[in-house]
């Protein structure tokens, strides 16, 4: 991508150069589970780029493939073993549902309501699941100050599936 056009639009230099990094950024770039290294990784892009027609949907079919959720292999196979095993297969799906809404390193905020009805549970039952997992040390609910829609962060779930792994290798 030419820097000029990135500075066409009104950004600085340094902007369009990062920009024109990001663009030059392909997943062969990548280690091993689509992570790039560090000698490899560009600097985040400005603006999420569209996900590549591919592998996805090569697995799921072109309509099922469109939308997808990332979720680690890792969590998926030892969600069992978290919080010395309290957390249920039920309570892995509404990490799922709010992985849907995680699209980059903020804190994902949906309704429960919306979670709810993709769980096909009342909001009653999400809302005991969330303090189930907020006691668990797992999750930390994040209130919103003008009473919108609380942010929840999953930074501690992921810190205790490292630490896990990490015992497992040493």
């Amino acid at each position: 991508m030419d820097k000029n056009k990135y500075e066409t639009l009104g950004h600085a230099p340094e902007v369009a150069t990062l920009a024109e990094e990001a663009d030059s950024f392909s997943h062969e770039d990548a280690g091993p589970a689509g992570i790039a290294s560090p000698s490899t990784a560009p600097p985040r892009p400005l603006k999420p780029k569209a996900r590549k027609v591919g592998s996805v949907q090569k697995i799921w079919g072109k309509e099922l493939g469109q939308k997808w959720t990332p979720v680690s292999d890792y969590f998926l196979e030892n969600f069992h073993r978290l919080a010395n095993g309290s957390v249920s297969p039920s309570d892995a799906m509404f990490i799922v549902m709010l992985m849907r809404f995680k699209w980059d390193d903020r804190n994902p905020y949906p309704a429960l309501t919306t979670v709810a009805k993709s769980m096909n549970r009342s909001v009653r039952y999400v809302r005991q699941t969330c303090a189930r997992l907020e006691k668990a040390g797992l999750l930390q609910r994040e209130k919103s100050s003008k009473g919108g829609r609380n942010r929840y962060n999953l930074q501690p779930l992921f810190d205790a599936l490292e630490a896990q792994k990490a015992q497992e290798a040493a």
